[in-house]
Order: structure tokens, then sequence, then C-alpha cells
């Protein structure tokens, strides 16, 4: 049985489906005037449009507040300069960095029309394998080919459904033409994933995924090319300070991109799409290519801490020394040597 429900507002029908699709929640546009909206639900064991007429459901009713005073918070609105592209959903898959350049509106795999989710009262954009996306621009060809510090950074602001994919990246070998399929998946509800196989050889890296009090979690994607490897960061911290982000975990490969490739969003299992529920909800997607890698940061950062810790720890026993010994003498000079 597949109860089949049907929603009223008023005597408009603004809503019905299966509950196994998803139609139990949904997202509805409420009408211009604030103030209560009453909602209405019929449930039926079956779809009663295919049983004939003249059949009654069981129906509840409710009330609902509608304010205009309610806005969404846009995460990586402060670093909105910075951005290459940025993806807020409002209603559309739109760069909010071109909003009328519909070339720059994320593209659809699967089909055309958005899946919107209602989600820790808000929306966002479904993903899953009846729901994919791809960017309308090849990520890795902006670099400079440098091969510096610089890097691709991906932050998604995600509330996750059930396990599954995320997101899947392909990048291209220069010399071999090998091609590498990089995965982001959920797993047992509470972590992120980051999976590669090479020659037979499965590698995969975790990261915790942590529910800000907003129910949305962030991830992060670093893609670092230096000319002789491939580095792939990934961190799940909840931080939007990307400069106080020390989580990352690294997948390592060996070789040279060529700047093909590009980031997906949700993945074809070659399942009955009918039959899957999406993985994730959307909030925001933002692109960007920092001057140094934020991985290489995160590294220096953690280097000079434990540089600092160490000179304390010097100065600490020198002080001690000299105290001990009764010696006056200014050692600040060798201090400051050894910090240099």
């Amino acid at each position: 049985v597949l109860p089949h429900i049907v929603w009223y507002s008023g005597k408009t029908r603004i809503g019905e489906g299966v509950v196994e699709n998803g139609i139990y929640r949904f997202l509805w546009k409420s009408p211009i005037d604030a103030g209560f909206q009453n909602i209405k639900a019929e449930v039926f064991p079956f779809d009663p449009a295919k049983q004939g007429i003249g059949l009654r459901g069981l129906t509840r009713e409710m009330s609902l507040p509608v304010s205009f005073k309610h806005g969404r918070h846009s995460y990586f609105a402060e670093y909105d300069e910075s951005l290459y592209a940025w993806y807020e959903f409002w209603a559309n898959t739109a760069d909010s960095k071109a909003a009328q350049d519909s070339a720059k509106s994320l593209v659809p795999l699967s089909k055309q029309n958005p899946n919107w989710l209602p989600c820790a009262g808000t929306y966002g954009l479904a993903v899953g394998n009846n729901d994919r996306w791809t960017l309308p621009f090849e990520p890795f060809k902006q670099l400079s080919r440098s091969y510096g510090d610089e890097s691709v950074l991906l932050q998604i602001r995600y509330a996750p459904l059930k396990d599954g994919s995320l997101l899947e990246t392909e990048l291209f070998d220069v010399n071999t033409g090998s091609k590498y399929t990089i995965n982001l998946d959920i797993v047992a509800g509470n972590v992120l994933a980051l999976s590669l196989e090479k020659q037979g050889i499965f590698y995969r890296s975790d990261v915790p995924i942590i529910i800000d009090n907003d129910g949305f979690a962030i991830a992060r994607l670093d893609f670092r090319f230096t000319g002789e490897e491939i580095l792939i960061g990934l961190s799940g911290a909840s931080t939007v300070k990307i400069d106080q982000v020390n989580d990352w975990r690294v997948l390592e490969i060996r070789g040279v991109a060529d700047g093909k490739g590009n980031i997906y969003l949700g993945q074809n299992t070659g399942l009955d799409a009918e039959r899957l529920a999406d993985t994730a909800v959307i909030g925001e997607i933002a692109v960007s290519y920092p001057e140094v890698s934020p991985i290489i940061a995160s590294k220096i950062s953690e280097q000079l801490k434990k540089e600092g810790d160490n000179n304390n720890e010097y100065a600490e026993s020198d002080s001690n020394d000299n105290e001990n010994n009764g010696d006056t003498e200014d050692t600040s000079t060798d201090n400051a040597a050894y910090a240099l």
C-alpha cells in the first residue's frame, strides 16, 4: 500500500502524490497576504484518480502563519567579493554573481525543473539520483597552470536526508589520459566520505558531518594541482571562516591534471529513479580560487603554532634555568633568533 496525499489551500488543490516520493512534505508558494492560511491534507490508501470518483479520504487541517519578516541567511555573504560563482537558490538556480545571465545557471542533468524541498524552516535544491546538476563552467580550467599554491575551493551548505552521493568530480591526467572519479558520499547518516578508486585500489578519507543550529552542515573540497600530484582536501568544519579550518583530510593522486572535468551534484546509480529519495537539500554553493590553497594555509598555520609552542617552552625552560642559577644575563636575543 502506498498512501496517496492530496493537499488543499481552501478549495484549491496545491499538491498531491504518494508518501514514498516525499509528498508528505512539499514547498508551497503562499498567498501574497500575510496572516494565517488554512491547509488541508486528505489521505487515501491509493491514488483516487485511478479508482473512480466519489471517494473520500481521511482529512486533517492546520493553520499556518505567513510572514514576510523572516529572511533566509546567506552563509557565504561575507566572501561575496572573492567568490567566482555563488548559488543561493532563491527559488532559482542562477549564479548570484550574475543573476541575469542564464548561461551561468546550474545545468540540469536529469529532469528540467528544480526540485525544491523544505528543510529546517527554509528550503533548498534537492540532489540525488533523480535530481542531478552540474556547474555551467569547467572549474579546473580557471587555474593559471603555474602550479603554485592556488586551488579550486568548493563550499557546499547542505542538509543530509539519507545515505548516498552528495557529489562526484571527474579529473583527467594530461599525460596518461586517465580519468579519476572522486566521490563525496553521506555514509551512516553522520559521516562524509571522500573516496577514489585508482588501478583497482580504493582510497577513502572521512570527516564527521557537523549540523549547525540552522539544520545545515558545511562540506569543503579543496582541489590543488602541484604539477606532480593532485591533492583533494575535505573538511566538514562548521565555521564560515576558511582560515580557521584545520581539519583537512587529503587524498593524493600522482599525476598532472589537464584542466578538464567538472563537478556533478548527485550521482546516476542506474537504479529506478522514481523509487529513490533524494540524498540532500542544498542551501548554497560557492566556488572560489584562493591565492593560497586552504590545505597549505592550514599546514603553515599548524607549523607556526607548533613553532610558537616550542619557543614558549624553550623560553620558559631558559627562564627557569636563569632563576635557578641566579643568572640575570639577558637571553632575549638568542630567543628572538630561535623564533626566526
